[in-house]
């Protein structure tokens, strides 16, 4: 005989998050691969180094992704932060 467990807990870790990082993974990730403004470049990784999507990336392979979109994001971040800096109303020195 099954256990029979409200939908909003057998599904609770399934919904899509909004953020690009994961809250928790047991496997220590911290990119959310389900994001939508990461899972193309998810699926660029996997065409670039010739895994087909239907096969899970390494655990090596999943840390240098997860780095990239590190950078990325930090990169993406200083450009933001150097912007908002030129654009204060300061003049350039």
């Amino acid at each position: 005989m099954s256990r029979k467990f409200p939908i909003d807990t057998r599904f609770q870790g399934l919904r899509q998050s909004n953020s690009v990082y994961l809250e928790s993974n047991r496997y220590g990730y911290r990119i959310n691969i389900n994001h939508p403004g990461i899972r193309p470049l998810y699926e660029a990784y996997h065409r670039r180094i010739g895994v087909p999507l239907h096969i899970h990336l390494t655990h090596t392979q999943r840390l240098q992704f997860e780095t990239l979109v590190h950078r990325m994001l930090e990169q993406k971040r200083r450009n933001v932060h150097v912007q908002q800096s030129d654009s204060d109303g300061s003049p350039d020195p």
